[in-house]
């Protein structure tokens, strides 16, 4: 199976998480984070030792879902990628940042 374009939309996801550019929000799962486009969500999650990206549309309809182990043929750090993606999603979403420079404004 070819994934190439969803393997360019979660390098996008990433990159544009990485530079803030991207908002992420908590669900009622702990393990589980999401961001809403147009008219989809996409959710990055944790199961076991994998890492899922989900993408559904406005009726909860599952339009896609992948993990890392099946993008290992086309991309080598696939693991490494969506792990990745996943830790900024969930600073993203809990507000880690923000979190950080109070406590860095308290402590001065």
């Amino acid at each position: 199976m070819n994934n190439t374009k969803i393997l360019t939309l979660i390098h996008k996801l990433h990159d544009k998480t990485e530079s803030g550019l991207m908002d992420w929000e908590t669900t009622a799962s702990s393990n589980k984070y999401l961001t809403n486009l147009s008219e989809y969500s996409v959710f990055i999650s944790e199961e076991g030792d994998d890492y899922v990206l989900s993408i559904v549309d406005s009726w909860d309809d599952l339009i896609e879902r992948i993990s890392d182990p099946e993008l290992k043929a086309e991309e080598r750090n696939a693991y490494e990628l969506m792990q990745s993606l996943f830790y900024l999603a969930r600073r993203n979403a809990r507000g880690a940042d923000k979190a950080i420079d109070d406590i860095l404004s308290s402590i001065d």
